[in-house]
């Protein structure tokens, strides 16, 4: 008998151990050694998640499901994907790009209809070759693009991504109307917005800076989860629902 309850205490032990990693949008894991841990530990020492009371204590190689209404597999061809859990344990899983393309670290975040979304305007460049020696199958080719010199985060300011029309592809709406129609960015940092029938309904300046898209006239604030080249997850603040912008080729 009391190796049964033993059984049932040990797995209900484990069930709660990895209940963070129990998510819909994570296909697989692998836990990565101490030494394999204390070089992310070391890695991701500027986020300055860590202090004299709290430590990454376990770190996790994730193979993703990735939201394929927003992302391709091109989006993500060079990126690998970890896991980290902390000592003691006062926050969820927090998931990093390991974003080998452009050579920097990104943050990863849960939408409230749990999935995951990158958020790719903000990277630390750092040194990624320390990577090397984990058992992450990451060919030597893509070390090329390591940041050698001191980490430094960069927020994404201004992209030619952004440049040209797109349209709402969600079911979701925005609060205000006028924003539920054609939205076309210009070099200059000019927004229009235009109606079905291609009438001008409103014309702003604005300013993207980290996660935050500002109409300068308007003064109104939108939230940017993420961004591809075809895609923009975006929100008003204030709301809870995403509305995904898709872009319109010519």
């Amino acid at each position: 008998m009391n190796r049964v309850l033993i059984g049932l205490f040990l797995i209900f032990a484990v069930s709660c151990k990895n209940k963070d990693l129990d998510r819909p949008f994570i296909r697989s894991y692998d836990e990565l050694n101490k030494e394999s841990t204390g070089i992310i530990r070391a890695l991701l020492n500027p986020y300055e998640y860590q202090n004299d009371t709290l430590e990454i204590d376990k770190s996790y190689k994730l193979d993703l499901i990735l939201d394929s209404t927003i992302y391709s597999t091109e989006d993500f061809k060079y990126s690998y994907f970890i896991g980290v859990k902390f000592k003691p344990d006062l926050y969820d899983l927090q998931i990093f790009n390991i974003n080998f393309e452009i050579g920097a670290i990104s943050t990863c975040r849960i939408t409230p209809d749990d999935k995951i979304t990158i958020n790719n305007l903000d990277y630390l460049f750092t040194d990624l070759s320390k990577l090397k020696s984990l058992d992450l199958n990451i060919p030597d080719s893509l070390f090329k693009q390591s940041y050698q010199k001191e980490p430094t985060f960069r927020h994404l300011a201004w992209t030619n991504t952004l440049y040209g029309q797109w349209e709402i592809e969600s079911k979701s709406k925005f609060i205000d109307n006028r924003f539920n129609n054609f939205w076309i960015f210009k070099p200059e940092k000019t927004l229009i917005f235009l109606n079905s029938s291609k009438d001008t309904l409103l014309v702003d300046t604005f300013d993207l800076q980290e996660n935050s898209l500002l109409l300068q006239k308007t003064k109104m604030e939108f939230e940017v989860a993420t961004l591809t080249k075809t895609k923009i997850l975006i929100r008003e603040t204030g709301s809870k629902d995403y509305i995904i912008l898709s872009k319109m080729i010519n």
